[in-house]
């Protein structure tokens, strides 16, 4: 067997098995300061919620087995069955890392850290795998290299290295190029340099040395994600623009989040908080923004499916722009155009709000360019998006400027699209400006009651709560949403695809998100995503996620079954036309 198979089999179950403690290993020294991003996982408390739903590993790993590559499989379990005993500390978390990005070559490195009880076990385990690698030893330091990853561990842990060229290796892809460089040993970049220089990571060239860090691993989740921004960034374009504009450099410095994803009866929750350094704390006080204007939303006539709004100080974006120093370029390329960044900011209040219902999918007869008719299948809905006007007198002005260009036809309060000063008739959406809003919807019936406000939105106790109080939030009932999608629309050769669609119904029921102003320190937001109550959110996910790829393996081999009796009929067909006999000379 490969070290390919070996390698996905020890990922797979090192994410399944790993567990959590209250406070963050002593191994989590070894990831670097800094990783972009880091991520905890308490697979103890998940696999219990798997279990609870009689999931187990070995019934997962069925979504494994290929008829073309029935061995795999059997492989795959027979390595799990193993590894189960291969001496990992299970009373501990693993820790996934990035600890170095390149944005311009497209290439990341990552880090797998976990508890290691019993070294003779991992290193039995690994000499009876075939092809096993040969295991080294330097000091305190053991390793073993394959040519997908560099496996090192001491007497307390384990710690995987590998990039994204081997994950995509692992997937049948070998960028032919990246797959003749290999790092020239000694060298920084050969994997054993690497191992050698995480596990010797001092305390303060560590993530352990950054103290939103340290505060989320003492706080118990299934899943737990920490992001370094300042390093997402570091790459030699980013750095090179950075360097030019130092005070962009200021404002990313210290700019952490820590997210927390917990799986519940019937809902995936999440709570976020980001953590901003000196300079942007500074900014954020002082445009220290609103609260969602609710009655933008209650104005909408009917029942909302869906609902996206924020609110913020319009000032904020050329505040923004000055403290980078980038105003005077922005300035300079609307001057054009006859205004100032300064200017569109006072045009609107900073109020924005997005709503619609009555979504479906429907089937359209439609004409071709030949005179054809054909159907086709096409969302319909009631769409508004009402913008909270600012300086009207400002507002006026853009809209002269946009109508002097041809973008746009104006009538008293009525806006219509244009091309080159001609209306366009295609465009079926009805705009202008009503009640100190802009408003925009696609259709005329919608637009004229919204605009009229004289009803006011039957809105569920999960909108309100979703956006009450808060400075951006989105709302969507994903029921609703998912009904509007008719099992008709799929013929009876796409079964598989209609099989699927019902079980996305019976599982998915709801999904928000908001996030409040920022506190002086942070800004916190928070997520749901509903599932069917009654059992909890995880194996409802996982049996989700496995009954998709059996769907989809079904689909494809009815797929391949269908050209396998296509092509013999064709060449049948041929067999049987009657050829003319052959003169022998």
């Amino acid at each position: 067997m490969s070290s390919k198979l070996f390698s996905a089999t020890l990922v797979a179950a090192t994410l399944l098995f790993a567990a959590c403690s209250k406070k963050g290993p002593s191994y989590a020294q070894y990831i670097p300061k800094e990783a972009s991003y880091v991520m905890a996982v308490d697979v103890k408390s998940m696999v219990g919620k798997l279990e609870s739903d009689s999931l187990t590993v070995e019934n997962m790993l069925e979504i494994l087995k290929d008829t073309d590559e029935p061995a795999d499989y059997t492989r795959a379990l027979g390595i799990w069955k193993q590894f189960k005993d291969a001496g990992l500390d299970w009373n501990n978390p693993l820790l996934l890392a990035v600890p170095q990005l390149d944005m311009d070559a497209g290439k990341l490195e990552f880090e797998i850290v976990a508890g290691l009880s019993d070294a003779k076990k991992l290193e039995a385990f690994i000499a009876q795998l075939p092809d096993a690698p040969k295991v080294q030893k330097e000091k305190d330091l053991s390793f073993a290299l394959t040519a997908d990853w560099a496996i090192g561990w001491n007497s307390s842990a384990v710690m995987i290295l590998g990039n994204n060229n081997d994950l995509q290796a692992l997937n049948g892809y070998v960028n032919p190029i990246d797959s003749n460089i290999a790092p020239v040993p000694g060298s920084a970049a050969a994997p054993i340099e690497k191992l050698k220089k995480y596990f010797a990571l001092a305390k303060d060239a560590s993530v352990v040395s950054v103290a939103e860090f340290n505060n989320m691993m003492e706080k118990k989740s299934d899943i737990a994600i920490f992001t370094n921004s300042s390093s997402a960034l570091n790459s030699a374009s980013a750095n090179a623009a950075l360097a030019m504009m130092p005070k962009v450099k200021d404002l990313v410095e210290g700019l952490y989040s820590t997210t927390y994803i917990n799986f519940e009866d019937g809902k995936i929750v999440m709570d976020a908080n980001t953590f901003a350094g000196k300079k942007l704390s500074e900014l954020l006080k002082k445009y220290a923004g609103p609260q969602i204007d609710r009655s933008m939303v209650e104005a909408y006539p009917g029942t909302p499916m869906g609902i996206s709004a924020f609110s913020f100080k319009p000032a904020l974006i050329p505040g923004m722009l000055a403290e980078t120093g980038l105003d005077a370029l922005a300035n300079l390329g609307l001057s054009q155009a006859g205004t100032t960044v300064d200017e569109i900011s006072k045009c609107f209040a900073g109020d924005f709000a997005v709503i619609f219902g009555d979504f479906k999918l429907q089937q359209v007869l439609k004409t071709s360019y030949d005179g054809s008719t054909y159907t086709s299948t096409e969302p319909d809905g009631n769409l508004v998006v009402a913008v909270k006007v600012g300086d009207k007198a400002l507002l006026d002005k853009l809209l002269a400027l946009a109508t002097k260009q041809g973008m746009l036809l104006r009538s008293g309060n009525r806006l219509m699209l244009a091309n080159n000063g001609v209306a366009d008739t295609t465009a079926k959406v009805a705009l202008g400006i009503e009640n100190n809003m802009l408003i925009f919807s696609n259709n005329e019936a919608t637009y004229k009651a919204y605009a009229a406000n004289t009803s006011k939105a039957s809105l569920p106790t999960s909108a309100v709560d979703a956006i009450d109080k808060k400075s951006v939030a989105f709302w969507m009932d994903g029921e609703k949403l998912l009904g509007g999608i008719p099992e008709t629309i799929f013929d009876s050769t796409e079964v598989h695809s209609k099989n699927m669609l019902v079980r996305a119904k019976q599982v998915f029921k709801s999904a928000w998100f908001n996030s409040d102003n920022f506190d002086g320190k942070k800004i916190n937001g928070k997520a749901e995503l509903g599932l069917a109550p009654g059992k909890n959110a995880l194996p409802q996910l996982v049996r989700f996620l496995m009954y998709v790829a059996e769907e989809s393996k079904a689909r494809d081999a009815a797929l391949r079954s269908s050209w396998d009796t296509v092509e013999p009929s064709v060449a049948d067909s041929a067999a049987a036309v009657e050829l003319p006999t052959p003169k022998v000379p």
